[in-house]
């Protein structure tokens, strides 16, 4: 096992004071800005030869992740994005918080439109081997007749840092 999902209970804070649990994925009417915090352990030791990611899968509006008090990046809406860990960032006990901002964004509630805030997708950590294949991409070309076609494979590994 190489991942560690995080959905369930999470702590909802605003200016610091926890005000209730909620479960994750959500999604929620808007807030203006709250924390969400969780606790975890990992199920696996931190090892060299591996490398480690928070990887989500969307939220709403923007998060900025933060790990044991580290800031591992800001999410915008909607789609996924993956975080490098450091390994000296993970202990055996470890906090994460998501600082969600949704009403007060730019980009925000419109007249007429329903706008809630959130982690609404999956969220994890993940543990990859040092090298890995990241994604790849085939492409091929079909003869008109079906006769015949001609395939090809690009692969991406992930550099360290992204």
């Amino acid at each position: 096992m190489n991942r560690l999902e995080l959905a369930g209970q999470w702590k909802r804070l605003i200016d610091g004071r926890q005000i209730d649990n909620v479960p994750v994925p959500l999604s929620y009417a808007p807030l203006g800005q709250c924390t969400l915090e969780r606790d975890f352990s990992l199920p696996w030791p931190v090892e060299s030869g591996w490398r480690y990611f928070f990887v989500t899968e969307g939220v709403l509006s923007t998060a900025k992740f933060v790990l044991n008090g580290h800031e591992l990046g800001q999410a915008g809406p909607w789609t996924t994005h993956r975080f490098e860990i450091d390994p000296s960032l993970l202990g055996g006990q470890n906090s994460l918080q998501a600082h969600i901002r949704d009403m007060i964004e730019p980009f925000g509630p419109a007249p007429g439109r329903r706008f809630d805030g959130g982690l609404i997708r999956p969220i994890w950590i993940e543990r990859r081997p040092e090298t890995f294949l990241a994604d790849f991409v085939l492409r091929y070309r079909l003869e008109n007749d079906l006769s015949a076609s001609l395939a090809s494979v690009t692969t991406h590994t992930l550099e360290r840092g992204l």
